[in-house]
């Protein structure tokens, strides 16, 4: 997490979260976004990223990696605003388009729906 605001205890929250270069702007906002949302993150390492969050042993999070039929294996994720972040990694023989590491920076993505 990067910074959160409210304008008071009680009012919707904004916040920020990112990692590397890829940042989410997560908001509780009526109007800001559709609950339910669906974001789709690119990347390479994503069996290093799994290993990584299964590590740390949260109890009601523990996402598992599919095979896609399009040639990808997936992470999905449920935010606390439930939302989908699926992240995606083409597999070696199918380059798709460019993709951001998950750990390192190299350009920045943004969204602004509510997840």
């Amino acid at each position: 997490m990067d910074w959160k605001h409210r304008f008071e205890p009680e009012l919707p929250l904004y916040m920020q979260i990112s990692r590397g270069d890829l940042m989410f702007h997560l908001s509780e906002h009526h109007g800001d976004g559709t609950p339910g949302t669906v974001v789709l993150v690119d990347m390479n390492g994503l069996r290093e990223f799994h290993r990584e969050i299964s590590g740390k042993g949260y109890r009601h999070w523990r996402p598992g990696i599919q095979r896609m039929p399009w040639r990808a294996d997936m992470m999905g994720v449920v935010d606390p605003f439930g939302n989908h972040i699926r992240f995606t990694e083409y597999l070696a023989d199918d380059v798709k388009k460019p993709v951001a590491q998950a750990s390192k920076r190299s350009g920045k993505t943004k969204t602004g729906s509510r997840a």
